[in-house]
């Protein structure tokens, strides 16, 4: 799949990155919803921010917090990790998400050993500053380090697994955001995206969608997708129905022109969401209300409703800020990425906890005509923060504000990040409340 070709001549090299497939007939590919072991009753949804390795063992230890945690459930006694319905995740963070939607249980014996403790970072570091065959590759124009990065990812974590794979699974269904380089816009992997540019995601690889979410800008290069939208061999209706699917119809009469081929070139998903959580208020915003987004994403009778954050990020004051010394290109160019992050993660966070209120009294002020079967009237919505920054002691969050965001940590670190995910979900008040609530209607 990534074996792609060299051709030497003249002093060159020509390489290319693999190319996203168009649409060659009718699609009506979307994520799976039915799961016998997943009720609508309880909704859980995790966003899991940027932060590399840092950001993945956080969001581990919040993932097996949720599968030691047994409740008592629409007559049935399951754990919490399984009522997961959907997550949102970025950079660092789409690194266990992709690993888990694959995986699943799984993911608790093998994660840690192939990513946690493992160090990809040397590995990649190697591949491309050492490596003769790639130096020739990297000087083509149409291939890049984070392509390499890509097959680093699909040989040691994702083996050549496509989107086609998550088609067909059952929940949780997970969303993979990067960000458009010409716009600033988040652009999210998901099967009404790619028909949205008459591409086929199901032959898209994994590894790619996770590469092109943890490209940091400068230290890896931009993935790009081909966007064949206007030179479409079908008509792309605009039509939204049941499932908030875009319906797509033949339309033999245009013709494919490979001069009209577009082009999206994409980067780490921080840039426009490092917590991964905007793009569930945007789609609720975009289709008039969480009644309605909840009606046509299949769900029915839903009680509650969980938003599990995880934020991972950092803003430890580097040791050039004690210094008088005119700061060096290093520190300017993560200034550059930083600033804005850190500002746009602020006004993300206002944002949900604002917004998550707003669903509650949307569904709680509404007719019993407009609820219909999808809300139950005294429906009650959960927003669960875990961050580095609100670890209750202080020297724990000292220590893990200066953990970097890298592909390598010490295994302290990573043990610690993961002990902390485990503690403070368990510890949170917001929790608490939770698993008071289920306990107290579970049998219903």
């Amino acid at each position: 799949m990534y074996a792609g070709s060299i051709v030497v001549g003249a002093g060159c090299a020509t390489t290319h990155y693999p190319i996203n497939e168009p649409l060659a007939k009718p699609s009506t590919q979307a994520y799976a919803l039915a799961d016998a072991d997943n009720t609508d009753s309880l909704f859980i949804q995790l966003s899991f921010s940027g932060g590399g390795t840092r950001a993945a063992a956080l969001a581990y230890g919040v993932l097996a917090e949720l599968r030691a945690q047994s409740i008592y459930w629409d007559r049935r006694q399951r754990r919490l990790l399984d009522e997961i319905d959907l997550i949102t995740a970025t950079s660092g963070g789409s690194i266990l998400a992709a690993y888990y939607a694959l995986y699943g249980e799984k993911t608790f014996t093998t994660f840690e050993k192939e990513f946690l403790f493992a160090n990809l970072q040397d590995e990649l570091t190697n591949r491309i500053l050492f490596s003769p065959i790639n130096w020739l590759r990297l000087t083509s124009p149409r291939f890049g380090r984070s392509d390499i990065f890509a097959e680093l990812l699909d040989e040691r974590l994702f083996k050549e697994a496509t989107f086609g794979f998550w088609s067909t699974q059952r929940r949780p269904r997970v969303l993979i955001a990067a960000s458009n380089i010409s716009t600033g816009e988040r652009f999210e992997f998901t099967p009404v995206n790619f028909k949205t540019l008459c591409s086929d995601i199901s032959t898209f690889p994994i590894a790619r969608a996770v590469a092109a979410s943890s490209a940091l800008p400068v230290v890896l290069s931009p993935i790009t997708v081909f966007d064949y939208r206007d030179a479409c061999p079908i008509s792309l209706s605009t039509a939204a129905p049941t499932g908030g699917e875009r319906s797509i119809l033949p339309s033999p009469a245009i013709k494919s022109d490979p001069a009209a081929i577009r082009y999206i070139h994409l980067l780490d998903g921080g840039l426009a969401d490092n917590l991964g959580a905007r793009g569930t208020p945007d789609f609720v915003e975009r289709t008039g209300g969480i009644i309605e987004t909840t009606r046509r994403s299949g769900y029915r009778g839903v009680r509650k409703a969980v938003f599990i954050m995880v934020n991972a990020e950092t803003s430890s004051q580097p040791v050039q800020d004690r210094s008088a010394d005119v700061p060096g290109i290093f520190r300017a160019v993560t200034a550059l990425v930083d600033i804005p992050i850190n500002h746009y993660s602020s006004e993300t966070l206002s944002r949900i906890r604002s917004t998550v209120g707003a669903w509650e009294k949307e569904v709680k002020s509404a007719t019993a005509a407009q609820r219909a079967d999808i809300f139950v009237p005294d429906a009650k919505f959960y927003l669960i923060e875990i961050s580095l920054a609100g670890a209750p002691d202080p020297n724990d969050r000292k220590h893990f504000m200066n953990v970097p965001t890298t592909l390598k940590l010490d295994f302290d670190d990573v043990q610690k990040l993961i002990d902390y995910g485990k503690k403070a979900l368990r510890e949170s008040p917001e929790f608490t409340i939770l698993m008071q609530d289920i306990s107290g209607e579970g049998g219903r």
